[in-house]
């Protein structure tokens, strides 16, 4: 899960095997590039 409390915004990306992790990285990359999310604020990673 990743998520900005203040502008409103967040995905959540389930995945189900050992190499999760480069996937999640690259599907919150693209999302964040198709919805303008505002780069220089760090998101909230929970």
């Amino acid at each position: 899960m990743v998520a900005h409390r203040v502008k409103g915004y967040g995905v959540v990306i389930l995945t189900n095997g050992d190499a999760g992790g480069i996937l999640t990285r690259e599907i919150r990359e693209r999302v964040a590039r198709a919805y303008g999310w505002d780069t220089l604020d760090k998101p909230v990673l929970r």
